[in-house]
């Protein structure tokens, strides 16, 4: 059991280490939306994953306020066509927001 824990914990450390990098990519698109070359990406993803990995990013802190967060979909299968990186941002922005409260 303390095995598995510590996988997730260190599951939930690895997708804040690359939230990271996307903000710090964010900062430098900064730049080139002021300036207006800012290019929106236009692929095929499947929200679930995005969903799941924010909700895993978020799951430690939820617990630590007495709130089990969890996901749930309607449709695994769908498929967004979008940027996800913009759409993991804002996600995440959000949640961050709330902290729980």
């Amino acid at each position: 059991m303390y095995v598995l824990l510590c996988i997730i914990n260190i599951s939930a450390i690895s997708l804040c280490a690359q939230y990271q990098k996307v903000v710090t990519d964010d900062v430098l698109l900064l730049s080139k939306l002021e300036l207006q070359k800012i290019v929106v990406a236009n692929v095929p993803f499947k929200p679930k994953l995005i969903i799941d990995a924010v909700t895993a990013m978020f799951r430690n802190l939820a617990g630590k306020k007495g709130i089990a967060l969890t996901s749930k979909h309607g449709n695994d299968n769908l498929t967004f066509i979008s940027d996800p990186k913009l759409i993991q941002t804002i996600l995440i922005n959000l949640v961050w927001n709330v902290r729980f409260c």
